[in-house]
């Protein structure tokens, strides 16, 4: 994913779900100046952690 995706979807009121190596993260805050996005794992309990967004993948929007 690039930056302005993330971007997009962070801002969308829809929910779009967003994978971190095939697992489904919430994204926390976004890092315009290092690339960077904080996600929390949505089905385990992983600590919130730092990804380059080019790490994550787009899904469906839910709604």
């Amino acid at each position: 994913m690039d930056f302005n995706t993330a971007k997009e979807i962070y801002y969308s009121p829809d929910k779009i779900e967003v994978f971190h190596q095939g697992k489904p993260v919430w994204m926390y805050a976004l890092d315009e100046t290092n690339n960077t996005v904080e996600i929390k794992y949505i089905n385990t309990r992983d600590t919130v952690a730092k990804v380059r967004v080019e790490e994550l993948t787009k899904g469906k929007t839910i709604g």
